[in-house]
């Protein structure tokens, strides 16, 4: 078996050396080792992690690393440019995100996952790692959630952050991420739920764990209240192309109201009580983001996430 692993990756150096670390790691016990290389597309005008990728692959890796550049800016492109660049024998291209790490049985547990399952996409869990101590209104409402199912699982969707794909399926140019979601982010959303809806079999596997590293720039209600505005818009957004336009729009519609209106009440019942609990005040607004979210997505309107970057 052959498998690729493609890195996109934009001024985050630090954070790709301690991923490409964590892969030069990788064990497999309970099958024999995969032919494996790994793919880094850097997605910037300058070439900035060039050196360190190729002085790697001569003194650290075990797997050979292909470094390409991708200077048009957006998720979409540089993750195009990752299926463009995988080698033509490759059966599977995993993705990975720049500033997570994986632990040592990952890759082993995705292929044990997709040869059990005939599947054709595995995704896995995304375990958080915090530069800090969580503030305690972060932590009472809960606003990182562990999203886990038990292995094998049937899933509609899955992400870029933790997944391995069928490389067949990627030979259709038509399977590609999506430019309109360059920079708001999405396109992964969009991407899986299209090839879903193709008959595509996508299962979870709850052994390849990967770890997150959230830096201390992401630790503010603004940050939250805007990637849950994005991500529910994102999905709406999805969903209106890619179904019945007139089944979704009124459904969507309908819980967009209701969660803005829901969190509306919430927020002017909880106000009395912030200084004693500030979960109720937190959840009515995040309710009230997605709510948001779900009508400018059902309108077309993708906010641009992803102009700045996020750095540990």
């Amino acid at each position: 078996m052959f498998v690729s692993i493609g890195i996109a990756t934009y001024q985050r150096p630090q954070e790709l050396k301690r991923l490409i670390d964590s892969l030069s790691q990788l064990k497999f016990e309970a099958i024999a080792t995969p032919q494996i290389e790994i793919i880094v597309v850097e997605n910037d005008s300058q070439p900035l992690t060039q050196d360190y990728c190729l002085d790697s692959q001569q003194h650290g890796s075990p797997w050979p690393i292909k470094y390409s550049l991708e200077p048009q800016r957006g998720l979409s492109y540089v993750r195009n440019a990752i299926i463009d660049n995988i080698n033509p024998e490759s059966d599977f291209l995993a993705f990975i995100d720049d500033d997570e790490v994986v632990t040592v049985h990952w890759l082993e547990a995705l292929i044990q996952t997709q040869v059990k399952f005939s599947a054709d996409v595995v995704s896995g869990p995304v375990i958080h790692l915090f530069s800090q101590v969580l503030p305690d209104w972060v932590r009472s409402a809960n606003l990182f959630p562990l999203v886990r199912y038990p292995t094998g699982t049937k899933r509609p969707i899955a992400f870029t952050c933790n997944v391995m794909i069928r490389a067949q399926l990627l030979k259709d140019q038509k399977n590609r991420f999506d430019r309109r979601f360059a920079l708001s982010g999405g396109e992964d959303t969009h991407f899986f739920m299209r090839i879903y809806r193709q008959g595509c079999r996508i299962v979870w596997c709850d052994e390849a764990l990967v770890y997150d590293h959230m830096p201390s720039s992401r630790m503010t209600m603004k940050w939250f209240l805007v990637r849950n505005y994005r991500n529910y818009g994102s999905h709406s957004f999805c969903e209106k192309e890619l179904d019945l336009w007139y089944k979704v729009f009124p459904k969507r519609f309908a819980t967009g109201m209701g969660r803005i209106i829901i969190g509306s009440i919430c927020f002017l019942v909880g106000i009395p009580l912030f200084f004693w609990s500030r979960k109720i005040v937190i959840e009515a607004l995040l309710q009230i983001a997605r709510g948001l979210g779900i009508l400018a997505g059902l309108l077309g309107i993708q906010y641009q996430e992803y102009q700045n970057v996020h750095s540990a």
